[in-house]
């Protein structure tokens, strides 16, 4: 399903060494290390999700996690953390 383009506040193709560092803490930590190739789709993924998409994934994680997707867990882990960090 192809919700389309999202308008995102962050330049495309560019890597903010500090999301990428909270996105390899995060996989370190559920002991999958993952490389720089999918540490950018996994921004791209975070990039892309809308606070409607994130709240489905979130409650189809809470009923059954080995449905959702290694890439948009961790997508998931640092949309959670960055929103927290708003205010």
């Amino acid at each position: 399903m192809d919700a389309g383009p999202v308008e995102s506040s962050r330049p495309p193709h560019r890597v903010d060494p500090d999301r990428a560092a909270l996105v390899r803490a995060f996989a370190v930590l559920r002991g999958r290390p993952v490389d720089d190739t999918e540490v950018r789709a996994v921004l791209d993924k975070a990039d892309a999700l809308t606070r409607e998409e994130l709240n489905t994934l979130w409650r189809r994680h809470e009923r059954a996690p080995h449905t959702v997707d290694y890439r948009s867990q961790l997508a998931l882990v640092l949309r959670f953390v960055e929103l927290g960090h708003q205010g």
